[in-house]
């Protein structure tokens, strides 16, 4: 994955309103885009959830967390001038765009790959009430 985030040869997303605005960074790699997107009222916190392996009962074994580490790894999702997107622009830029991997976190930036066909509920995953997809294009060779 390439270390900075590409901007040339791609048509730049009109600007929302951080209230109701999506964090969006993509990386260009050789095989396509990997775009990142958050709702950005959501950067900046950790998220975590109990979970217990299936058949297994909570005084079984230790308890399991699932974390979604939005402090952390704010960097992936944010761009580096800080602006936010309106969700008609991340639709554009994904119609318009070689996209090889998207990371999708929250319920507005989930909703834009369910709208477009790209995820459904069986690929989507809730993590401290927040949703959370991560779509992989493979193609096989022929």
């Amino acid at each position: 994955m390439a270390d900075k985030e590409k901007t040339e040869n791609k048509k730049t997303p009109e600007k929302k309103k951080k209230l109701d605005g999506l964090s969006m960074r993509y990386y260009s790699t050789p095989k396509g885009i990997v775009l990142a997107l958050c709702d950005s009222e959501l950067l900046g916190n950790i998220y975590k959830e109990t979970r217990h392996p299936k058949g297994q009962r909570e005084q079984e074994k230790e308890e399991e967390y699932v974390v979604l580490d939005l402090k952390s790894h704010r960097h992936f999702y944010e761009p580096e001038n800080k602006e936010t997107v309106a969700s008609s622009a991340v639709m554009e830029f994904i119609r318009n765009n070689k996209i090889h991997c998207v990371n999708a976190v929250g319920p507005r930036a989930v909703s834009i790959l369910t709208s477009l066909g790209i995820a459904n509920d069986e690929e989507i995953v809730i993590v401290g009430g927040i949703p959370h997809a991560i779509i992989y294009y493979i193609r096989l060779r022929e």
